[in-house]
């Protein structure tokens, strides 16, 4: 039921989408056909939290016990700042925060394999692509050992991952 409620989700996001590729929900969206799933809310790096509080709360609320607020480390130097203010914001809306990687590749060494999928994605060049490209090739999988070193100070979120794919069933 839930996988089946998963496909109706990313059916009609990419349905509502501008352009290949992307796919665009509402919160009413997940509201409707959340039922069953795990949710992991990753917050955009540049941008502030301003209704990241009330929007956990919310969703908590529809789905207690399915919601995660993902730590994302993002390399820019804001990631010690970043990770202690979301971890205030899901504690006020009584969320687990869970680590995460945002992978793009499954190891570093893809990172030129991903500048010509988001060129083709982007309808640029490569040599034209600019920003929309990631800056380094820190968003691939990475073993337990540097997940761990990562989130140091926040061994939780480490082990609210390993919680997550525990609950995980699929068959």
């Amino acid at each position: 039921a839930g996988w089946g409620r998963l496909c109706r989700l990313l059916s009609l996001g990419n349905k509502r989408a501008d352009k290949k590729g992307t796919c665009q929900l509402h919160e009413a969206d997940l509201m409707e056909w959340g039922e069953g799933l795990l949710f992991v809310v990753l917050p955009q790096p540049d941008k502030d939290f301003e209704h990241l509080p009330e929007l956990l709360k919310r969703l908590n609320g529809r789905f207690p016990d399915q919601i995660y607020l993902g730590l994302v480390p993002r390399y820019d130097g804001h990631d010690r700042r970043n990770f202690a203010l979301l971890v205030d914001i899901a504690a006020d809306a009584g969320v687990p925060v869970i680590a995460t990687n945002d992978a793009l590749m499954h190891e570093a060494g893809r990172k030129s394999m991903a500048d010509v999928v988001t060129a083709i994605r982007e309808h640029v060049p490569v040599q034209k692509a600019g920003f929309r490209l990631a800056a380094h090739a820190e968003r691939h999988l990475k073993d337990a050992d540097e997940m761990a070193r990562l989130f140091r100070r926040h061994p939780e979120a480490i082990a609210n991952a390993c919680r997550f794919f525990e609950r995980l069933s699929f068959s």
